[in-house]
């Protein structure tokens, strides 16, 4: 049913439990896919049910990120156009692998996606895998293991601490400028002196070492853990 082209990649639909009936489900997630079936870059298998949809889509090259993206965009607003707001859709893309043989890997990361693009809003409900970086790993957690306990104990010793916001905020930047002293005092429009005060305090609090990769990847796991957890929280109730 499609060509043996050497680029396969996968993108799933979740639809959330709706007053729609299910064969209307089906028939907008039909009709919000079909235009990706056969495209100028690629061809598509599509599978869809009243609880969400599948699309296969194989190319001779690589679907850019940017396209793909754009198609997951453009079919979520349809979705929105064709069901009521309680079916919330959301799109998982996954990574783009060699053929139909390992197609089924990226399904699987398209899902790990989908979970990312229900449980992050700035995602605004569209995830792709290769965009995940260590929240890959995280989101994978099954959803009951995902608890405070998982929070590292020298960062809820930060978190108990006297001034912790301005701490964590200090702490996130310099992770994420890969512990560069310049880029965060630029970041964070600080002086280097006020950087050095403030690293020092997180150390002691903490007692980890900022210039060990092993503390450094503890306090930062744990941080995208706490991501994860206070959008759980911010979750409406279904």
């Amino acid at each position: 049913m499609l060509p043996d082209d050497p680029h396969a990649v996968v993108t799933v639909v979740q639809v959330s439990r709706s007053s729609e009936p299910p064969g209307q489900v089906e028939i907008a997630l039909r009709a919000a896919l079909d235009p990706f079936l056969r495209t100028r870059s690629a061809s598509g298998l599509l599978s869809a049910t009243a609880d969400g949809a599948v699309l296969l889509q194989v190319s001779s090259k690589p679907l850019p990120a940017l396209e793909l993206a754009d198609q997951a965009m453009a079919v979520r607003e349809a979705l929105t156009t064709y069901l009521d707001a309680s079916a919330a859709p959301v799109l998982g893309i996954g990574g783009t692998h060699d053929g139909l043989a390992d197609a089924w890997t990226s399904r699987a990361q398209a899902l790990v996606a989908a979970r990312a693009a229900r449980r992050l809003p700035h995602l605004k409900g569209v995830g792709a895998w290769e965009s995940l970086g260590e929240l890959a790993v995280l989101l994978q957690v099954p959803e009951h293991a995902l608890t405070p306990s998982l929070l590292p104990t020298p960062l809820r010793l930060l978190l108990d601490s006297p001034g912790s916001q301005r701490l964590l905020d200090t702490l996130r930047c310099f992770l994420e400028h890969a512990g560069s002293i310049p880029r965060t005092t630029e970041a964070l429009q600080i002086h280097r002196t006020s950087l050095y005060y403030r690293l020092r305090q997180i150390q002691e609090i903490t007692g980890l070492d900022l210039d060990s990769g092993g503390d450094r990847l503890v306090l930062h796991l744990g941080l995208r853990t706490r991501d994860l957890l206070q959008a759980q929280a911010a979750e409406p109730a279904v």
